[in-house]
């Protein structure tokens, strides 16, 4: 992310010049993803619009899904490890065309509260020099009610 808006991810689109016409009519979208299965895979997020510049690497990172789609209900499970030996673990449960039905797990451990150290500076003038943080969540919603 950069302070003028713009991204990495900014720079791969062009800009479209769609026009829509009254008579098309629109019809849903669907496919499947028989298997997703994303090993050993590195990430680096870089934020240079804070005051001091935030990096954050996740490694070993791992994505497994089977027949994902669009409609219906969907399983996808994350894990990776965090730039100073915690980890992260992530099971999700939904539909991906609405919040009606979801069921998301979320487990942090160890996550070293001084990487944080650029958004809480930003944020509260305070920087975090040492901690560890774990964090273990559930929040299902069932027809839009939400259990936590």
């Amino acid at each position: 992310m950069n302070k003028d808006g713009t991204n990495n991810f900014t720079y791969l689109y062009k800009p479209s010049k769609a026009t829509v016409s009254s008579n098309t009519k629109s019809e849903k979208m669907n496919f499947i993803i028989k298997n997703i299965n994303v090993q050993k895979t590195d990430f680096v997020f870089n934020d240079k619009t804070l005051k001091e510049p935030f990096s954050y690497h996740l490694k070993d990172i791992s994505v497994q899904s089977k027949d994902f789609k669009f409609e219906g209900q969907n399983n996808f499970q994350f894990s990776a490890h965090l730039q100073d030996g915690g980890e992260i673990k992530a099971k999700w449960h939904g539909d991906m065309d609405g919040i009606k039905n979801q069921n998301i797990k979320l487990f942090i451990t160890n996550l070293a509260l001084k990487d944080l150290a650029p958004y809480c500076y930003e944020y509260f003038t305070c920087p975090i020099t040492k901690g560890l943080l774990s964090f273990k969540s559930q929040n299902i919603i069932s027809n839009y009610n939400l259990k936590g």
